[in-house]
């Protein structure tokens, strides 16, 4: 479409006064105006043989103006202004003409002929008498007088400056018609205006304000964070205001043991420290391995032998317990056999209930004329001392003496006209008289 597309088609009548004539719903009437308007608008911007960048983030979000690229003829050129230069050989006698003229050789886009055209940047003035001259400049010179400059690109959005950035209007050295300032660094940004670098505010710590070292600095760019160069987050164990973690309002320590469940578990003591806090295992708990804050418990019974042999143990949360076994008394610690337990199963008529050298309990030991009864460990049975000569020591002259069975033991005594103890007998003489 030609620049001034609109007036010539109204002028021929052409499409939006014969789609008055039409019968068209108003919705679909609006949307096709609308389409129609936006890529004429387009076309207007962009100079001839110019793309608009359509959905480009650099375009809607970097440009206070807007975003133009030339086609393949006319590279290194803004998008603005698009010319296609012509042929230095075969358009050698044009090309010296446009210099006499103070303007370049172009090749035009539909005829593919060549013409002699403002250079970019440059608007072509008309004098009297037919005349024409290329000026840059915001107040051109016409027939002796000033005038102000319809090719304000700053104004008319024909630039491709940055939004941290300004569209400054043309200088003589500028091919362009326009130049951008320097990037404004208190917006967040460095570079030429053209181009614009984030500045990274997070890098040293006089570039923020951050309460170092108890918050971190989280750099963000202006132009996608509403104007937030970068935000200040307290760091895991600190806690400030919704806007906190700067030096105007700083962090405060959060004291984790004060939450309930402890962060330690059951199995210690939190102790809050500036910015974190420390777990202390408790007696009988041990730290988790891998986990320098959870603490376990630890089973005694397993790893260590706290009790008595002659005890069971017993793990409990964070402690033990130890119990004599039946037959000892004590603390579990310390276990002495319970005579009273130990002897009471012994036959307290033949045996004795006897420590053992050991002193871990107590047997049943045979009294004194009894012996071990088969079977029987608490239980003893006599010996018959006078069945066996070798077991008593009763006269063993013939017809002397003779041995009496009793429980546990024997008697000897000596026989009729035998006197002594029985151990040993003689004859009685006077019995013999």
């Amino acid at each position: 479409m030609q620049r001034g597309g609109i007036n010539n088609q109204n002028q021929e009548g052409g499409l939006f006064t014969k789609e008055s004539e039409l019968s068209i719903p108003p919705l679909i009437s609006l949307l096709f105006f609308h389409l129609f308007f936006i890529e004429f608008a387009e076309c207007r911007v962009c100079g001839e043989g110019g793309v608009r960048l359509k959905g480009e983030r650099l375009n809607i979000e970097r440009y206070v103006g807007a975003g133009c690229n030339c086609d393949g003829q006319s590279l290194g050129m803004d998008g603005f202004s698009c010319p296609v230069p012509c042929n230095r050989v075969k358009h050698k006698n044009v090309i010296n003409q446009c210099r006499k003229e103070k303007k370049e050789c172009q090749m035009d886009r539909k005829t593919s002929k060549p013409f002699c055209g403002c250079p970019m940047g440059s608007e072509l003035v008309k004098h009297q008498g037919g005349v024409n001259t290329c000026q840059r400049g915001d107040n051109l010179l016409v027939d002796d007088r000033i005038y102000v400059s319809a090719l304000n690109l700053c104004s008319a959005c024909k630039h491709k400056c940055h939004k941290a950035s300004k569209c400054v209007p043309t200088s003589k050295n500028n091919k362009y018609g326009y130049t951008c300032a320097p990037c404004q660094a208190a917006k967040g940004y460095q570079g030429d205006g053209f181009s614009c670098d984030d500045i990274d505010e997070c890098l040293e710590d006089s570039l923020n304000d951050c309460d170092v070292p108890n918050a971190d600095c989280e750099n963000r760019e202006p132009i996608y964070d509403d104007d937030l160069k970068y935000e200040c987050v307290c760091k895991d164990g600190w806690k400030g205001d919704p806007n906190g973690g700067y030096k105007s309002k700083p962090c405060k320590d959060e004291d984790e043991c004060a939450s309930l469940p402890s962060p330690c578990g059951d199995g210690a003591d939190c102790t809050n420290t500036p910015g974190s806090f420390t777990c202390t295992c408790k007696s009988g708990y041990a730290k988790k391995t891998g986990d320098n804050k959870e603490c376990v418990d630890i089973d005694e019974c397993a790893t260590q032998s706290p009790c008595h042999a002659q005890a069971s143990c017993s793990n409990t949360p964070g402690s033990y317990e130890c119990a004599c076994k039946n037959g000892f008394k004590g603390d579990g610690k310390t276990c002495n056999p319970d005579s009273d337990s130990l002897c009471g199963k012994c036959d307290n008529t033949t045996t004795n209930c006897v420590l053992t050298d050991a002193g871990d309990g107590y047997n049943c030991v045979c009294k004194s004329g009894y012996q071990k009864k088969g079977g029987s460990s608490t239980e003893c049975e006599d010996i018959s001392e006078c069945a066996t000569a070798s077991l008593n020591n009763c006269d063993k002259t013939p017809g002397y003496s003779m041995c009496i069975e009793r429980p546990g033991g024997y008697n000897c005594t000596c026989k009729k006209g035998y006197e002594g103890d029985g151990f040993s007998c003689k004859r009685n003489d006077n019995t013999n008289g």
